[in-house]
């Protein structure tokens, strides 16, 4: 039977790793107002520390009509513009989110289950989960803007399905998305995939899922499709796709804008999940691999990126992957620049600028199995490092508001918006409190050095106490109290608060204070440890 739930537990239990969703009904919503919901569990706002930032992280739910995965981000002027994977289209602006009059194009979702649920195709493995819209995109030309949207498409009495782009004229800039009325029918297609797939008999009838379907824009006037395989890889699906150069799948598509002509601009592509044109005009992608081997590929005109002959990963029961010339190596064909080994899920990629100087010019890259952004550091086209962020939900997007700040659309129907926590405006307390203590230029030189020392392990932030405890509201607070994990065992065994006393003699002496801490000895003078501790004492009173 079609969409069972024996089906869906099959999926979930062989394909735990892979890009998912779930079976069900599906009617989109098109003007209700989606708020705030309360706080809960899971939408907390919380900081967390990075390898040279700390990050505020605030979530709000999304309405969804019907379970799974996909969509994608857009900046409209200061409006950041979501497109759900059921095609609801939302806009979000500070702490308000609500639905716009936006109805996206028809991608006749309803009539292929219609279809799969009549028996028409009863005999064939429906899960329809993956069946999504999977990018939005904004531009702006001859003064108006406009809207892409790439979804798969079913195609009524042809009985089958494409990657498709369509768009949509929203009137003279600056757009006011307020005032935007779209139907479905306002929509233009102006490229399909070819050919159109049937539905298989393999595996997934229709593996949506696996449809890439990420954009990004080249100018002039011209789009950048990753078009994913849908499982016809010679395993899940009867023929391979990504080597075949007559067809349009496991490709990167260059799409004129005008003429809706396309070109192959590589093969050997599985499951684009992000694609990039950054500063220099180059083009980045990242794709799933199967169990490992989720790449990241600078794409060059003519490139074949090997997949499914060249794989650095293997089939779900871990066996090797069938069609693969060499098992773990990716040779004879254009190789990664990186690749993550195990999978991380990945799904989409940025580019950072404006957001703080040691970030700037990095590649952010977004997980669904890791639940974690990788912030990567180029140089001469090879990644020098992957920094982990841990998020806690699968992030399905990762996209630059015009305001900065970084916008995450997760898979369990939330945005999460990220920003740069104001640290810089703690320490400018600290200094204005060093200034208002009235010393000589040299008194208040040498107190600023004790603070510098100070700060190359702890936080003068409150509550920040990862890499040592915070000295921010350490006056009072009793010892060895935080959440911070690597007191010495004679720290642990002292009690009492942090007064005055207390604070003189452990940074005078810490040895003799607590045995064993991590904490090194002091080479501060005496003056210089009474005005420190004078400025923890005036630091954690209330203003």
């Amino acid at each position: 039977m079609a969409f069972t739930v024996a089906g869906l537990l099959s999926f979930l239990v062989g394909f735990m790793v892979s890009d998912q969703g779930w079976s069900t009904s599906a009617k989109r919503l098109a003007r209700n107002v989606f708020l705030p919901t309360p706080p809960e569990p899971g939408l907390q706002a919380r900081s967390i520390s990075t390898g040279f930032l700390r990050l505020d992280l605030q979530p709000y739910r999304l309405s969804v009509s019907r379970p799974g995965e996909g969509g994608g981000l857009t900046s409209v002027g200061d409006d950041l513009l979501i497109i759900t994977h059921d095609g609801a289209v939302i806009r979000a602006r500070d702490n308000t989110i609500e639905s716009t009059r936006i109805k996206p194009p028809e991608n006749h979702f309803d009539v292929y289950k219609a279809e799969a649920d009549s028996g028409k195709y009863a005999d064939l493995r429906h899960e329809p989960l993956g069946f999504r819209y999977n990018d939005v995109l904004y531009f702006e030309e001859d003064s108006a803007g406009h809207l892409i949207v790439s979804y798969t498409e079913w195609r009524p009495g042809l009985d089958c399905y494409t990657n498709t782009l369509a768009r949509v004229d929203l009137g003279p800039v600056p757009v006011d998305l307020g005032q935007v009325d779209i139907d479905a029918s306002d929509w233009v297609v102006f490229f399909r995939t070819m050919p159109c797939l049937p539905l298989k008999s393999t595996m997934r009838a229709l593996a949506g899922h696996v449809a890439g379907g990420r954009i990004a824009l080249r100018s002039p006037g011209r789009v950048l499709l990753g078009s994913g395989d849908y499982h016809w890889d010679g395993l899940y699906g009867p023929a391979v796709l990504a080597q075949d150069s007559g067809g349009d799948y496991g490709k990167v598509l260059e799409v004129d804008l005008a003429t809706g002509d396309g070109r192959h601009l590589s093969l050997g592509n599985r499951n684009v999940q992000g694609i990039l044109v950054d500063r220099y005009d180059r083009v980045w992608a990242v794709e799933h691999g199967p169990r490992g081997g989720d790449e990241l590929n600078l794409i060059e005109a003519g490139g074949n990126y090997g997949w499914p002959l060249a794989t650095l990963g293997t089939r779900y029961n871990s066996l090797p992957w069938p069609t693969a010339r060499q098992y773990g190596r990716h040779e004879d064909f254009d190789p990664p620049v990186f690749a993550w080994v195990p999978s991380i899920g990945v799904s989409n990629i940025m580019e950072i600028e404006g957001f703080d100087p040691s970030w700037d010019g990095d590649l952010l890259v977004s997980s669904l199995a890791a639940q974690t952004l990788f912030r990567l550091r180029l140089r001469d086209d090879r990644v020098l490092f992957a920094e982990p962020i841990e998020i806690g939900d699968r992030i399905r997007y990762a996209h630059q508001h015009s305001d900065g700040r970084i916008a995450l659309l997760a898979s369990n129907a939330r945005l999460i918006w990220m920003s740069r926590s104001e640290t810089t405006t703690v320490m400018a307390h600290v200094d204005r409190l060093i200034e208002g203590a009235g010393f000589e230029s040299g008194r208040t030189s040498a107190l600023r050095t004790a603070v510098q020392g100070c700060i190359e392990c702890h936080s003068f932030e409150p509550g920040n106490d990862g890499s040592a405890p915070s000295l921010g509201d350490v006056f009072g607070r009793r010892v060895a109290a935080t959440p911070y994990s690597e007191y010495s065992a004679a720290f642990r065994l002292l009690s009492g608060r942090w007064s005055e006393g207390e604070l003189v003699a452990f940074i005078a002496d810490p040895q003799s204070y607590a045995p064993g801490t991590t904490m090194p000895a002091s080479s501060l003078s005496a003056e210089q440890v009474n005005d420190l501790v004078d400025l923890l004492r005036r630091l954690s009173q209330p203003d």
